[in-house]
């Protein structure tokens, strides 16, 4: 079975990126990603992995749904 293609609320995620006292680098750190990664998603330039759509959500406290949203769930996201 094919893994589900992620894509940001990047509104979302920045806010709570932000609410949290994160920059992108400390996210990336916190995360064990790349800065670059990190940037890349949040501009939507990369889609995040599942591995990297569970640590950011455990690491600032919100839902998959809440920061993400999968290729099923993109026509309801716009």
């Amino acid at each position: 079975m094919a893994r589900p293609k992620f894509y940001i609320h990047q509104e979302a995620f920045v806010e709570a990126r932000i609410d949290s006292g994160l920059s992108q680098r400390e996210l990336a750190e916190a995360i064990d990603y790349s800065f670059s990664h990190v940037s890349q998603v949040e501009r939507g330039e990369r889609h995040p992995s599942p591995r990297f759509v569970e640590k950011v959500c455990k690491l600032l406290n919100k839902s998959r749904h809440e920061l993400f949203y999968t290729e099923k769930q993109k026509d309801f996201a716009s």
